[in-house]
């Protein structure tokens, strides 16, 4: 199981008092000085009393006894300053314990005897914060994990060279259905992604691997393929460095400062986002095919994007 959990109501379950909340295209902004340390910023619930808060659950029912693992795609000022806390309880509101996870990425096990849970977004001293989701996935096994070959995935020749950015390590697994049709259709692939939290995928050592990928074909004809904003921008800075280069990216970015922010976090720094996102929307512009806005959104970013790639190269 993978689900992505929005912030989706303005007043609803929010902290509202002298607070300023933007809601963008992409992200959340929430900030407030002056909101005291432990109170809860956002509150997220798997049962509700209909008829009191007239909402629905926004929380999936989790399997007891199994574990499973948020992941909070977020920046707070100052860093560290939120966190998560989940909350269990029993089939008549007893509440049965709690977790509290400091990291944005954290584990926990759901209990055997829980039968509802709430998740809160805790202030630990943020002063502002932006917001784009939280993951919520199961927890897969050591024997389940992928590994990332430097060798080809399905090679069928030395004059092809496709290089996908996975937005997220565990995409492979969740999606496993896509890219065997993926690695079917297209042929010749290389998956790159954040292997770790601490190595993304403009660290030098990434960027190593994807030169030296590049230099055992020489002769081939390198493609890069992404379908989130993480992705987006990588494969738009390695088709800069890597000419001529193919480029199919999906439409979406993160605002600048968001990027600036996540390679601070990271030591790395990006002093063109701006341009190499520019560049990337003047790209897609160029191919942009008619019906684009309403495929995409029935189909995951990527078949649509090996689509349009095999229309162009006639394979």
């Amino acid at each position: 199981m993978r689900l992505e959990i929005k912030w989706n109501h303005f007043a609803q379950d929010t902290y509202s008092y002298g607070s300023r909340i933007d809601f963008e295209k992409e992200a959340i902004s929430f900030e407030n000085p002056l909101m005291p340390p432990s109170f809860e910023i956002k509150h997220w619930y798997s049962r509700t009393n209909f008829q009191a808060k007239r909402q629905t659950p926004t929380l999936p029912i989790l399997k007891k006894g199994a574990s499973y693992q948020l992941i909070l795609d977020a920046e707070a000022y100052p860093q560290g300053s939120i966190y998560l806390r989940v909350v269990f309880f029993d089939r008549f509101g007893k509440e049965l314990g709690f977790e509290i996870l400091k990291d944005k990425k954290a584990s926990f096990t759901y209990p055997k005897e829980a039968y509802s849970y709430e998740i809160a977004l805790l202030n630990a001293g943020c002063e502002r914060l932006t917001f784009r989701s939280i993951w919520l996935q199961s927890v897969f096994s050591p024997q389940e994990e992928l590994v990332f070959l430097e060798e080809k995935c399905n090679p069928t020749s030395s004059s092809r060279l496709h290089i996908v950015f996975l937005e997220h390590p565990e995409d492979v697994y969740y999606e496993k259905d896509l890219f065997a049709e993926c690695m079917d259709r297209l042929g010749d692939i290389v998956f790159v992604s954040d292997r770790a939290d601490d190595v993304s995928m403009f660290h030098p050592q990434t960027e190593q691997f994807i030169m030296d990928c590049v230099a055992r074909h020489p002769e081939a004809r390198v493609q890069f393929f992404a379908y989130g904003p993480r992705g987006n921008l990588a494969a738009a800075y390695y088709s800069e460095k890597i000419k001529p280069a193919g480029l199919f990216l999906s439409s979406v970015f993160y605002p600048i400062e968001t990027y600036h922010s996540l390679s601070e976090e990271q030591g790395i720094s990006l002093s063109h986002v701006e341009d190499l996102i520019k560049r990337a929307r003047r790209e897609r512009e160029e191919r942009k095919d008619v019906s684009e806005g309403f495929v995409s959104s029935l189909v995951h970013p990527l078949r649509f994007l090996i689509q349009q790639f095999l229309d162009k190269d006639g394979s």
